[in-house]
């Protein structure tokens, strides 16, 4: 054998040699990071678990960490690095892959033997040759520790994927441990996920005043909220429970601070920092005297309010604040959420004088200077909260229905209206056959505001030169005291139907105290009454159109254009029977009512298409107009 392949075997030979050793050390390192990522994710796991208990407290985070960082780092020098540095020589590699692999029966110890021995240079190299042949057979030794690798590979990634889905989808209280844990550099007290923000925290405040003192409880829930309290020379804390708030924090109100006070708060484990209120001799707001000045529309005298706080006034009342200063003090602020809007004025007595506007919800307080003109706060937050001018109310006590009339009758309307406040004005709107509305004004006010009210106007209805079955629509208006500011209330719309004398006069005393016209039994005085019915429904939904949502409002109107076209189809199938019946020929009644029906029809067909536009105002005129040939049908 030439020298070169003598050379190039015993190279293939060492390298057969190096490979199996690689692979050895691989499951070594395989092994060791298994076994140090099961004990040390164990470890981390469970002190994610211990912080959430502690409440992660500084020392548990410490200590906490020392312990993950710790088993981490002897588990690897254990585990990895001390099994590594051991390094097998190429004797004791050929004897591992032997081992695993009996069918080399030692060919690679004899030929690693014989380039090291005595042996003649022939038998050498023939003993290497058949160690490379043999090492071919069982693939190099490729198969060496193939399913221990597969073993401690797989367990490695399920290891790791397990890790990483606790992480990522776990509890967020284990989430907040972990990054606590696996961030070494950051404080430990900054990790924590659980807070409580305390105002005012730190602060100086005027001897005897009282101080608001408000929790905010992040990342945690608690219904129980203390605050710890101690004064002047006290050794002990004293444990005060905390209100909820509105907002959904807690409060507390220190009374009568008259010493330096420590205080901190505690809830469900958590504590905050410990603060200081430091007392000295400030100007504070020992008295406030509010004056009232109402709007004018209410004819309200002003109202004084000794020693009060909380504003609870309507919108536009002046509110003059008297401020009576616990010491003599050169100036002062109001405050409004927060932000300065005046300046108080001082008085000779030494208080303090401000006014403000009431226009919103809000809240308020007051700042006080001292001596070397700095702003110190005065007093707490007070609300300033808006009363609500009731809308009035109007209605008809008389006749207060509909009702049959003559055309030469005079028909007496009664009405009655009140305001929380006093009624400014009230006016009849009335319409005759669907035509123009007039307006006419019953009741206006003047002088002392009157809070309830009746007004009257009689209709003569000769004026109109009326026919039988014409109507007479009418409903009234009334404001408050606040004049074309506030907003026109209507009552119900009633209607008057023209009758002959003799049957207007005897309906009327059918009807005594009841309402709604009668009853009649014909199919055409049905008709003319669900035709009233589409009227005063068109009505109510033009009156309170602000008090519906936009879907709502045309659900309204698509339902009253339903019924007004249901009506229509009604007439004209009774005019169709009448036709089919011959009755239009034969008696002159019927004839006259299939001359005026179809007006009716065309009417409402006018209003449906107002309704279908939601032109509710545009559809009133051709309803009534509708109903006026129904009733003169009726009476034909």
């Amino acid at each position: 054998m030439r020298d070169s392949d003598r050379r190039m075997a015993n190279r293939r030979l060492l390298e057969l040699v190096s490979s199996v050793r690689w692979r050895w050390r691989t499951r070594i390192l395989l092994r060791g990071l298994t076994v140090v990522g099961v004990v040390s994710g164990a470890v981390l796991f469970l002190s994610a678990i211990g912080l959430e208990q502690l409440r992660f407290t500084a020392e548990a985070v410490v200590a906490f960490r020392l312990l993950t960082w710790g088993t981490l780092a002897l588990c690897s020098v254990l585990f990895i690095l001390l099994p590594l540095l051991k390094r097998p020589t190429d004797e004791q590699v050929a004897l591992y892959l032997e081992e695993h692999e009996p069918a080399l029966e030692h060919a690679v110890v004899t030929a690693l033997d014989a380039g090291n021995s005595g042996f003649s240079p022939a038998l050498g190299e023939q003993l290497i040759q058949s160690a490379l042949e043999r090492a071919r057979a069982v693939e190099y030794g490729r198969r060496v520790e193939q399913t221990a690798l597969y073993r401690f590979g797989g367990t490695l990634t399920a290891v790791v994927v397990v890790g990483l889905a606790f992480a990522i989808m776990g509890p967020s209280q284990l989430r907040y441990g972990l990054a606590a844990l696996l961030l070494p550099t950051t404080d430990a007290a900054a990790v924590n996920p659980y807070s409580i923000v305390v105002l005012p925290g730190d602060t100086t405040i005027s001897r005897g005043s009282d101080q608001m003192v408000t929790a905010t409880l992040n990342g945690f829930d608690a219904v129980d909220v203390s605050v710890f309290a101690r004064s002047g020379s006290d050794e002990a804390y004293q444990r005060l429970s905390m209100l909820s708030d509105p907002t959904g924090g807690f409060e507390i109100m220190l009374l009568g601070v008259g010493d330096r006070t420590e205080y901190y708060i505690e809830s469900s484990g958590i504590r905050s920092p410990t603060f200081s209120i430091e007392v000295a001799d400030l100007p504070y707001a020992r008295q406030l005297d509010l004056t009232y000045y109402f709007p004018r529309y209410t004819g309200l005298e002003p109202r004084t309010q000794e020693d009060g706080g909380d504003v609870a006034a309507l919108p536009g009342t002046l509110v003059e604040l008297r401020v009576h200063p616990t010491m003599e003090t050169p100036a002062g602020h109001l405050l409004i959420d927060g932000e300065p809007v005046d300046d108080f004025v001082v008085e000779e007595d030494g208080t303090l004088l401000v006014s403000f506007t009431v226009s919103e919800r809000g809240f308020y307080s007051i700042e006080l200077a001292r001596d070397n003109g700095e702003m110190v706060p005065a007093s707490p937050e007070y609300t300033i909260d808006l009363l609500t001018d009731q809308q009035p109310s109007i209605r008809f006590s008389d006749p207060g229905r509909d009702m049959p009339a003559s055309a030469i009758e005079e028909v007496y309307l009664e009405v009655s209206a009140n305001d929380d406040y006093g009624v400014g004005d009230v006016r009849l709107v009335y319409s005759v056959n669907g035509g123009e509305e007039d307006t006419v004004s019953i009741f206006e006010a003047s002088g002392v505001p009157l809070s309830d009210m009746s007004a009257g106007h009689t209709l003569f209805l000769e004026e109109w030169e009326l026919e039988v079955g014409d109507l007479v629509s009418y409903y009234a208006l009334v404001r408050d005291n606040r004049g074309r500011a506030s907003k026109a209330i209507a009552s119900d719309m009633f209607f008057l139907t023209v009758r002959p004398f003799e049957r207007a006069y005897r309906q009327a005393e059918q009807q005594g105290g009841g309402g709604g016209g009668g009853g009649p039994q014909d199919e055409e005085m049905e008709l003319s009454e669900m035709q009233r019915q589409v009227i005063s429904a068109t009505f109510n939904l033009i009156r309170q159109q602000d008090t519906y949502g936009a879907n709502e409002f045309s659900e309204n109107v698509v339902s009253v254009s339903l019924a007004q076209g249901r009506l229509k189809e009604q007439v004209g199938t009774l005019l169709q029977r009448m036709q089919n019946r011959g009755l239009t020929q034969t008696d002159p009644g019927f004839r006259d009512v299939s001359a005026i029906l179809p007006k009716a029809v065309e009417a409402m067909s006018k209003a449906q298409e107002d309704l279908d536009s939601e032109e509710l105002r545009g559809a009133l005129p051709d309803e009534q107009t509708a109903l006026r040939f129904l009733q003169q049908a009726e009476e034909t």
